[in-house]
């Protein structure tokens, strides 16, 4: 969101975190999360592993507002409402 440029690291123990991950990757796929935001949570099974990707994290350059990466704009003091549905198949 353009607050900070640190990455949120997620030690994975016993796939405590495999479904958020996995749900992030969703999102990238769908269109709702840039990859480049997805790749700022950082995920490691063990603490020095962790450590070692934050001393080697390079933060993204990329638009704060995903309208802005796909050229959409809102009305001016509007604001979007996505509705996903995930229908079965």
């Amino acid at each position: 969101m353009g607050y900070h440029a640190k990455p949120c690291g997620l030690l994975e123990v016993k796939g405590y975190y495999t479904c958020l991950a996995e749900h992030m990757d969703r999102m990238v796929l769908i269109g709702f999360l840039v990859q480049e935001h997805r790749n700022m949570v950082l995920t490691d099974a063990t603490p020095d592993g962790l450590l070692d990707q934050f001393e080697k994290y390079d933060p993204p350059q990329v638009d704060k507002w995903i309208e802005e990466k796909r050229g959409c704009k809102a009305a001016e003091g509007g604001h979007y409402l996505f509705i996903l549905l995930d229908r079965p198949s």
